[in-house]
């Protein structure tokens, strides 16, 4: 949903311009008292690189400011999410890139002020929570690594049980666990240290997302083409998420949407986190088995009278991310750029059958 932030107001000829009233992302003007212009929030110095000797290097310790703060960085990803939308094809784009990099430093000074106050409250776990989920979609595994050190279990330990439960932290637990998967690949040392660490009240040994993430990892292990092209549906993912994840249900009534979603991270984004991390290990795996194929075959044949298409598609993982699972991938395009890379070659007189040339 979109909000809109007020226009600057001028005064009359020969005057300043008034100064701008801090908008929050709901929409919720505040008076001049506040303090906190626009212009600000935006200036305000890091925590970590003011070293106490800029005026407002201490700003960010205060838990007000971050509060306000968080309404600030709210209001330029909702900016972000109007321009880029989740559910659009991925543009690569200098302004794109841009624009993630400038809000994921804005969530950075904001743990940091966050750390060097020693806050561990509700406040604090969306945050770091957010931060995770959007390194990962922004591609920036470093400040996910970063985040995640911080994060779990230690921050979570800090919180308490009735928290964790109102809230529900599958879905970050999951992404930290996918995200351990995804940069150890192939090997899963990290995974299985850190999955050794995480509490049974955060991912209960037996629950269905404990089977499933240990699924995915003995499938990727085992090379087991078959069972992870069935864990990496998008039907079964949103089933082991929404199944057991209580963010994704409605707030109380007692309690406003605005504060409710500062409590929590955002679902959505939360789920497209997953499944961008579940991508790039298909990806991963496709590269492995892809040699193994074309090691152990000679031909594919995607024609009526002998069609492997189905069979390709399902062994190569190459389903698609839309969660009806309505669309089927084209594999003879998928096949047309493995011949621009010299992986395959069309048979001479025919357009459905495939050689596959043998790596070297």
């Amino acid at each position: 949903m979109s909000r809109t932030r007020g226009p600057w107001q001028r005064g009359g000829r020969g005057t300043s311009p008034a100064p701008r009233p801090f908008v929050s992302w709901r929409g919720r003007g505040r008076g001049q008292q506040d303090g906190h212009t626009e212009i600000n929030m935006n200036l305000i110095a890091s925590p970590s690189r003011s070293s106490g000797l800029e005026k407002d290097g201490d700003t960010l310790k205060d838990s007000k400011v971050q509060e306000e703060y968080r309404e600030f960085i709210q209001g330029k990803l909702e900016g972000y999410l109007q321009r880029f939308p989740l559910s659009s094809e991925p543009i690569q784009s200098t302004q794109r890139i841009e624009v993630e990099q400038n809000i994921l430093i804005f969530f950075r000074k904001l743990r940091e002020g966050i750390s060097s106050s020693h806050r561990k409250d509700d406040f604090a776990l969306e945050v770091y929570e957010t931060s995770l989920v959007l390194a990962t979609l922004f591609n920036t595994p470093l400040q996910a690594t970063t985040t995640l050190s911080y994060l779990l279990p230690s921050l979570y330990y800090a919180s308490s049980s009735a928290s964790l439960r109102q809230s529900g932290r599958i879905s970050i637990t999951l992404i930290s666990l996918l995200h351990h998967l995804v940069a150890g690949y192939p090997s899963q040392t990290t995974f299985h240290r850190h999955l050794s660490t995480i509490p049974s009240l955060f991912l209960t040994r037996g629950s269905q997302a404990y089977k499933w993430i240990s699924g995915l990892a003995s499938a990727l292990r085992m090379n087991n083409y078959v069972k992870l092209e069935i864990l990496t549906r998008p039907s079964v993912i949103h089933d082991v998420t929404s199944g057991s994840d209580a963010t994704h249900e409605s707030p109380p009534p007692s309690v406003s949407s605005a504060r409710c979603s500062m409590r929590h991270v955002d679902p959505k984004l939360a789920d497209e986190a997953t499944l961008a991390l579940v991508g790039v290990l298909q990806t991963k795996a496709r590269t492995r088995i892809w040699l193994i194929l074309r090691t152990a075959y000679r031909e594919l044949w995607c024609q009526p009278e002998y069609d492997t298409s189905q069979w390709l598609e399902k062994t190569l993982v190459l389903n698609l991310r839309s969660a009806d699972e309505t669309r089927d991938p084209n594999v003879g395009t998928w096949l047309e750029g493995r011949e621009k890379d010299g992986d395959v070659r069309k048979k001479e007189g025919t357009d459905n059958r495939w050689i596959l040339v043998k790596p070297k």
